[in-house]
């Protein structure tokens, strides 16, 4: 998406500074004199057997996940000698058949750049939260765990199933005196918002799954209000929970999967990301 595409850049600049690295997306497409590019994946029907490096991040995610055509751009870019390097924090069915026939070669990083580890989710039990929306009341449980981030002063994602639960949080959060803003696929100026955001002129963001993936900021914490909804699977939640600990400075956070029942997927989920800070203290990296 042209939003991570943006991020990437900046983070990259810093990494690269003396390098020619632009940007690929609808709207920019100037290629010329940089050897590293950050792009979306549609702007590849530009380029045949071009690239000597093709990096690929959340090979599971929309739209490339079962997309053919996509695919297709991707090997059509690669040169034959090329490499094709594919990530992700989670993988479908079919990568995992893919590595289980050893059609791909495969390298589990178990730990971040940091060497912290993940941070586990914590699952809070909360019985009304539809109900006590609806009359444009937060449910305490949640304000409560709210009011003692906001007085340690980090900024704060909250996850809903779908904006119109979202559009509930917002108005809920301001009747608490708290500072926010809801931002979803739909979303216009979404830009604005997440430098907002960023610059923590807003205290907590409300979003959909939009943010699961590809977004860093630092010092956060995470609140998933409704995790026993379907559209949170185990993929989805431990997504969301890499969310936090991203930054050298700020390696850990909280992650809180807030429902009125406990579901498989947010027990695998933390079953998981466990088992990764277990792989990593064993010393084992290649799977």
């Amino acid at each position: 998406r042209k939003p991570v595409v943006i991020e990437l850049y900046h983070r990259l600049k810093r990494y690269f500074p003396i390098t020619s690295l632009k940007m690929l997306h609808g709207e920019m497409k100037d290629d010329q004199n940089a050897p590293l590019l950050i792009s979306t994946i549609p702007q590849l029907i530009h380029y045949q057997a071009e690239f000597d490096l093709l990096i690929l991040d959340e090979i599971d995610a929309y739209p490339f996940r079962g997309n053919v055509y996509l695919k297709r751009l991707v090997q059509k870019a690669l040169k034959p000698t090329g490499i094709l390097l594919q990530m992700s924090a989670t993988m479908d069915l079919a990568i995992q058949k893919e590595i289980e026939q050893s059609s791909i070669r495969f390298l589990r990083i178990s730990e971040r750049y940091h060497g912290h580890p993940l941070d586990l989710p914590r699952c809070v039990q909360v019985t009304n939260l539809y109900r006590s929306l609806s009359r444009g009341v937060l449910p305490e449980e949640i304000a409560l765990i709210l009011k003692k981030w906001q007085k340690d002063k980090k900024p704060i994602l909250c996850f809903v199933s779908k904006e119109t639960l979202g559009r509930l949080v917002v108005k809920a959060l301001q009747q608490r005196a708290f500072s926010a803003e809801l931002i979803y696929s739909q979303t216009k100026q979404p830009y604005r918002i997440l430098d907002q955001f960023r610059r923590q002129e807003t205290e907590i963001l409300v979003t959909t799954t939009l943010l699961e993936r590809g977004v860093t900021f630092p010092h956060l914490s995470v609140m998933v209000m409704d995790a026993d909804h379907p559209i949170f699977t185990r993929d989805v939640l431990i997504q969301i929970s890499g969310r936090v600990g991203r930054h050298r400075e700020s390696p850990s956070g909280e992650i809180l999967f807030c429902s009125k029942h406990k579901t498989k997927a947010m027990v695998t989920a933390i079953r998981m990301i466990r088992q990764m800070n277990e792989l990593k203290n064993s010393g084992k990296k290649v799977t």
